[in-house]
């Protein structure tokens, strides 16, 4: 038996405009949630043209999961746009998900790079981080100049 009875009663929190746009775009969620709302979407209907459930596209646009890589073909083509793709915390995660927007083998990006595929799957894998001659190439080819075309602009 409890010792007393108390119901708590309050109003809902009014949620206004400001609240449901991201007020940045820093993560995938933050761009997919943003183009939802201005398509005036909800959520399952974001999912089903995403080809993902309800619960997913809210697990992306609150932070608690991020997108596969491969689904990155699909989010570039329902934002209408490719975000930058150093919203993403690790070099693997921008390496993984660079080869599936490209349709790319380890191998083919590998050889791009200079680098062994083995290095390339252990960059991708965050078992190791590029040093730092490669940093420079790999944001050059992850934001879309190729080493080569920025050799002859030099």
């Amino acid at each position: 038996m409890p010792i007393c009875q108390i119901t708590l009663v309050a109003q809902k929190p009014q949620i206004g405009p400001y609240i449901k746009y991201p007020s940045s775009l820093e993560t995938l969620g933050d761009h997919i949630r943003k183009r939802r709302l201005d398509l005036k979407l909800t959520a399952r209907e974001a999912g089903a043209r995403l080809g993902v459930a309800m619960a997913t596209i809210y697990k992306w646009e609150y932070h608690i999961e991020n997108p596969h890589p491969r689904r990155l073909a699909h989010i570039v083509n329902f934002l209408g746009y490719k975000p930058d793709l150093f919203v993403r915390r690790y070099y693997g995660e921008k390496i993984l998900a660079y080869r599936n927007l490209h349709g790319m083998s380890r191998t083919e990006l590998a050889l791009m790079l200079g680098v062994h595929s083995t290095t390339l799957g252990q960059w991708e894998r965050n078992e190791r981080r590029p040093s730092k001659e490669f940093v420079e190439t790999l944001s050059l080819v992850l934001n879309g100049t190729s080493p080569k075309q920025k050799k002859n602009d030099g």
